[in-house]
């Protein structure tokens, strides 16, 4: 499967999930919030049905429909939800587990790609001859 599949499906899953209800705001009075090491506990996590709806605005049945068709399209992976600071949802299945360490060569290729569009685009000046400039070159190496 491509990256950009599971970076669609990512957003399709937060629109299908997200429930029509206003979700509250999280009741630490901070708009950030940024979890403790896993050592020290890790995310603040909801696993109650009513909480993930009240608090996170989110439909767990969704949620598991999702983890369900995203089995049907790959042998290892899994699911998780992070929503107003709270890990609402994670399932694994095959290989995917919370410790794995897949290796995500082709992910990096794709923000590099990026990164490198933007600087493109921010300093043209290092680029005098766009998508077509010569990098393996004595000047760079």
């Amino acid at each position: 499967m491509k990256p950009i599949f599971f970076i669609l499906l990512f957003f399709t899953t937060s629109v299908f999930c997200v429930s029509a209800q206003k979700p509250t705001k999280p009741t630490n009075g901070t708009k950030e919030y940024f979890p403790l090491s896993d050592s020290l506990g890790g995310w603040r996590t909801l696993t109650n049905t009513k909480d993930i709806k009240q608090i996170a605005g989110m439909d767990k049945t969704k949620l598991d429909d999702t983890f369900e068709f995203i089995k049907s399209t790959t042998k290892n992976g899994g699911l998780l939800v992070v929503r107003h600071g709270y890990l609402v949802y994670e399932s694994y299945f095959g290989k995917g587990q919370r410790e794995a360490a897949p290796n995500l060569g082709s992910c990096g290729k794709s923000f590099t790609s990026i990164a490198v569009g933007i600087l493109m685009n921010e300093h043209p000046e290092l680029f005098p001859d766009s998508l077509d400039q010569k990098i393996f070159t004595p000047a760079y190496l």
